[in-house]
Formats: C-alpha cells, structure tokens, sequence
C-alpha cells in the first residue's frame, strides 16, 4: 500500500512534468487515449538509449574513414599544426571560414572552463 506521504506518480503528473507541447509531437489521431502518446514518448527514449552505442561507433567508424580518405587528396607535407596535432588545427586550413572561427570558439570555451 502507498503511504500518503509519497508522491504517487498519475498519468495527468505523467503529462504535466514531459509537458503538452512535447507530448504532441507523438501523438496520433488514431490514438485511444493520452497514454498512447506517453507510451509512444517513453519508448522513443528506451530506443534512443539502445541505438546510442550502435551510433556512436557508426559515427567514430565514419570519421576514421573520412580522415583515411583525406590523406589520399591532401599533401600532408605541406601542413602544419597549431595547438593540436589533428586536421582542426592544421595549416594551411582545411576547413570552410565558418567551421574554423567555430573550431576556435570551442577551444576558447574550453580554456575559459580549464
């Protein structure tokens, strides 16, 4: 049995605390009440959760190919590094204007945090 002290966790607590506006984004017409939405929602995270490792070696996989590749197209002669010994740092650069400046402001970030 519940104490009444302890919160009791409803359905309406359920969709006030994630909030209407989100709750909207999975909901369907053909839902048959608003727990389908919240179903819908609380399973979109656990899939999240599960996919995230898969993602993250994709992602690590793909960048170590692309960097591979680059060595192929790029006279690594001619390069130096700045700060880092990495293709963010290199010179001269190889990345557009807008990605370098935000290369830069992430490293400044980083130091202002230590």
């Amino acid at each position: 049995m519940i104490e009444p002290s302890q919160p009791v966790l409803s359905l309406a607590a359920l969709r006030r605390a994630l909030s209407p506006e989100r709750l909207a984004a999975y909901a369907l017409p053909e839902d048959q009440d608003a727990l389908d939405a919240v179903a819908r929602y609380l399973w979109n995270g656990a899939l999240a959760a599960v996919m995230t490792p898969s993602l993250h070696a994709l992602e690590v996989t793909l960048r170590n190919n692309l960097y591979e590749a680059s060595l192929k197209v790029v006279d690594q002669s001619i390069l130096s590094f700045r700060d880092i010994p990495t293709w963010l740092d290199a010179d001269p650069c190889l990345l557009y204007g807008t990605e370098a400046r935000a290369v830069e402001e992430a490293k400044a970030i980083l130091r202002r945090g230590g």
